[in-house]
């Protein structure tokens, strides 16, 4: 939830097309998480670029939706 409103507020704040970069979030917490464990799987690596682009439809909506009112408040 605090990424998603993180996420929100970026889209707000971000100028012209700049809302597209919270597309980032999802799959740079998948490989530091796979960093971390120690097994960065590469066998595995394009199902975690499948999984991770899932997971940052909602994060990059809510950028959008942001950005809109941002727009929608500057006129």
């Amino acid at each position: 939830p605090c990424a998603l409103i993180a996420c929100a507020a970026i889209g707000w704040g971000a100028r012209g097309r700049d809302w597209r970069w919270t597309a980032a979030v999802v799959p740079a917490q998948v490989v530091t998480m796979m960093a971390r464990n120690g097994d960065l799987g590469l066998n595995l690596w394009p199902l975690a670029v499948a999984f991770s682009a899932v997971l940052s439809a909602p994060f990059v909506f809510a950028a959008f939706i942001g950005a809109r009112f941002a727009k929608a408040r500057r006129i």
